[in-house]
């Protein structure tokens, strides 16, 4: 996981656009098959309230 730059400790993305649904959709298919993913994080200048939002992930191999 890239550093949380907003400093609430916490991840949040958009599920009303496309691409917020499918990272939700990997993110939640991976739990379920026990993969690990890495998330990566938008600069500290894009925040939601103390959140970082989510801008990509990564599977894990």
């Amino acid at each position: 996981m890239s550093d949380d730059t907003c400093g609430g400790g916490q991840w949040t993305g958009y599920l009303t656009s496309e691409a917020g649904a499918a990272q939700y959709s990997m993110l939640l298919s991976s739990v379920m098959a026990g993969k690990k993913v890495k998330i990566e994080g938008n600069s500290n200048v894009i925040c939601e309230g103390t959140s970082t939002l989510i801008r990509n992930i990564y599977l894990v191999f």
